[in-house]
């Protein structure tokens, strides 16, 4: 970007931010805000970790401290979580809406859509 920002995507299962009952903080905080608090929580019933925090708690903590700002926009279990950091500190707290899909889409010109669609769809409102 102009201003030398970078965009990152992960196309992951998403961060946890459900609170964590262990180190009683949500996972969220875990993450962006306490350094080396990396780990991975193993689920007994499961050969799958059920928590991944990072493998050693440096990565998003450490970029989020050194930036000027850092947006994060979290998509899990149908919902998305937006975080906004400035200068190592979290402004506005954990938001969270539903999520479901999102679609970026670029019009035909009008005839174009008047030969394959039905009249009554191209119809001005």
């Amino acid at each position: 970007y102009k201003d030398n920002s970078v965009e990152i995507e992960d196309k992951g299962r998403g961060i946890p931010v459900d609170y964590n009952n262990r180190e009683e903080k949500y996972n969220w905080e875990l993450v962006f805000c306490e350094l080396y608090a990396g780990g991975k929580y193993n689920n007994a019933e499961a050969e799958n970790y059920e928590y991944s925090l990072g493998l050693n708690g440096l990565g998003l903590c450490a970029t989020q401290y050194a930036s000027l700002y850092m947006n994060v926009d979290i998509r899990r279990d149908g919902m998305r979580y937006t975080l906004h950091f400035e200068k190592g500190e979290n402004v506005g707290a954990l938001k969270k809406e539903p999520y479901t899909c999102l679609l970026y889409t670029s019009p035909s010109p009008r005839d174009s859509c008047a030969s394959r669609m039905p009249s009554s769809a191209c119809k001005k409102k």
